[in-house]
């Protein structure tokens, strides 16, 4: 029996939606994680959804049975993320684990197992340098962090959807 994998395909500058929808139309199913970034254009914030990973998407075939030399000339591709011209296989734990981080659409869900006193950073900030200290989250799950500010702890709220944990 020949199961089917998972790999990484590299896709061009700002082509992810063509190259998916060129891989899904050989047949071929395809993931690609999305995050929602905030942008300020034109005097206003604008959420924009972004690749999780840029550049990349992952798609799933067999290597023994399905025909994966078209990929790599596929519009919108740019390469399959090989070695020695064999792709190389992403292990089906890191793939299920990614997929369960994100709904049906490919968008990542936001971190739900924070506490007081993790250390994150919060994206689509002014402040998305800093590192910061979770300081208290509510029953209404607002969360406020610490962070440090021209030298000083300044207490923010921030939405958990732009909190990124720090390992």
């Amino acid at each position: 029996m020949h199961d089917k994998n998972w790999f990484l395909v590299q896709f061009k500058h700002k082509c992810h939606f063509i190259a998916e929808r060129n891989l899904k139309a050989q047949g071929y199913y395809t993931f690609l994680p999305m995050e929602e970034n905030i942008v300020y254009r034109y005097g206003k914030n604008i959420a924009t959804k972004t690749p999780l990973f840029p550049g990349y998407l992952f798609i799933e075939f067999s290597i023994a049975l399905d025909n994966w030399s078209g990929i790599r000339s596929t519009f919108g591709v740019s390469g399959l993320i090989s070695q020695n011209n064999k792709p190389q296989i992403i292990p089906q734990s890191i793939m299920h684990e990614l997929i369960n981080r994100c709904d049906e659409n490919g968008m990542l869900f936001p971190p739900k197992d924070i506490k007081k006193g993790d250390k994150i950073m919060v994206r689509n900030s002014a402040f998305s340098k800093f590192i910061s200290t979770i300081d208290q989250i509510d029953s209404k799950n607002r969360i406020w962090v610490l962070m440090n500010i021209l030298g000083r702890q300044s207490r923010v709220q921030v939405k958990s959807e732009q909190i990124q944990i720090c390992l």
